[in-house]
């Protein structure tokens, strides 16, 4: 992993720590490296899907923040998943069941 993917990763780590503390990290590492492979500036070619959480459409984060904003990004990701999961551990159950989430 490189300087950058190391220091994203970090941001967002800290973001979802203090949301949904540690022991909901590990299902929230392997739900973004799946969807971004940890790019923040990742882009779907075939769904236009973009950003660290692959936001569908794009509009729904660049409307919020711009993908170099790794903090925004997190953030928005834990809404995401939250609004809809309740947790990364669920979100990620759901995502290994369909292959999306």
């Amino acid at each position: 992993m490189g300087v950058e993917q190391s220091l994203v990763r970090s941001i967002v780590k800290s973001v979802f720590d203090t949301e949904f503390g540690e022991g909901e990290w590990a299902a929230a590492d392997i739900l973004i490296f799946r969807e971004s492979g940890w790019n923040a500036f990742a882009v779907n070619k075939s769904s236009g899907a973009i950003g660290l959480f692959q936001f569908y459409p794009a509009k729904k984060l660049l409307d919020k923040c711009e993908l170099s904003n790794i903090q925004c990004q997190a953030i928005e990701g834990i809404n995401y998943i939250k609004g809809r999961f309740g947790s990364p551990t669920n979100a990620l159950l759901f995502h290994n069941q369909n292959g999306w989430y």
